[in-house]
């Protein structure tokens, strides 16, 4: 786990009144599950607004790409999620862009001031967020 990187991403994207409490179960690793967890059936209430760059059920990654490339040079990509072989690890650029729902729920990491996320539905299609902090 890269605890400065998850830090950058929590203090950047995650309302003030939620970040302690995502913090510390982040660094636990008995609560790490439960908090990726909850963020992804809850992740509107713990995502600042001004930071939504894109969002939808529809949308495709591979489709904002461009986008990304346009205001950032990514490379190496931070992975968080329920998932033991991927969490805590870095990732290709292209190749955690097409991670696909079975990994799901995650959140990518990009440069620090990038994140792309796949929420957990209640039901229905998974919800994506593309966060930017510029």
């Amino acid at each position: 786990m890269d605890n400065k990187k998850e830090n950058i991403f929590i203090r950047t994207f995650i309302a003030k009144n939620k970040r302690n409490r995502m913090e510390y179960e982040l660094k636990n690793s008995q609560k790490r599950n439960v908090a990726i967890h909850r963020f992804a059936h809850r992740a509107e209430d713990h995502i600042l607004e001004n930071k939504i760059y894109f969002y939808g059920k529809n949308l495709i990654f591979n489709e904002c790409l461009l986008n990304i490339e346009g205001f950032c040079k990514p490379s190496k990509v931070y992975v968080l999620c329920n998932s033991d072989d991927i969490d805590g690890t870095y990732l290709d650029y292209k190749e955690a862009m097409e991670l696909d729902n079975r990994y799901a729920p995650y959140i990518l990491l990009v440069n620090n001031n990038i994140a792309c996320i796949v929420t957990e539905p209640m039901s229905g299609s998974y919800n994506r967020y593309i966060l930017r902090n510029i």
